[in-house]
């Protein structure tokens, strides 16, 4: 994401690691207690609640022009709602990649990724960071081999796409 946000590598090559970490533990709550927003109802809910916070924000001259983000919105319901007294972890999944797939006709025309929030720490328990920097090459070569893409070996900004034709089959 800092790649194709920033068209660049972050410098020095692990300097993300020392703002963002990936967390690891196990989750015990009752299934109940997961503010899901890929239910119908849940989302809802979450939509109805960012629509009133946009409007809430409009009236404001300060924040008029702020585009709300989805853990804004959130933190408003975990914070300053009751969502905390009902729900322990809030799980939602994301499209990614979708301009990879802009003419493929398919539905599935995306990678989800699926995040968990966890609101509640009591529910996650032991909590440690995991090193996944040894990681990051191993899912940049998945990445390109899911678009067909070959890196030169000795230039890793240069990067050579391969369009491969499909066979009629019928």
């Amino acid at each position: 994401m800092y790649k194709a946000r920033f068209k660049k590598d972050p410098i020095p090559p692990n300097s993300l690691f020392d703002k963002y970490g990936i967390l690891r533990g196990k989750i015990r709550t009752l299934k109940n207690r997961i503010f899901d927003l890929d239910k119908p109802r849940n989302k809802i809910e979450f939509d109805q609640i960012y629509e009133s916070c946009k409007i809430k924000l409009k009236d404001t001259q300060i924040f008029s022009d702020i585009e709300l983000a989805d853990g804004v919105v959130l933190n408003i319901m975990f914070n300053d709602m009751w969502y905390s007294e009902e729900y322990d972890i809030v799980v939602a999944t994301f499209k990614r990649r979708r301009k990879k797939y802009i003419n493929t006709p398919t539905r599935l025309n995306y990678i989800s990724e699926k995040q968990i929030c966890v609101k509640n720490l009591q529910v996650a328990t032991p909590l440690n960071f995991y090193d996944c920097s040894h990681k990051i090459n191993e899912f940049e070569n998945l990445i390109d081999n899911l678009y067909n893409i070959k890196r030169p070996e000795n230039d890793d900004k240069t990067l050579i796409y391969n369009v491969k034709g499909i066979k009629n089959r019928f």
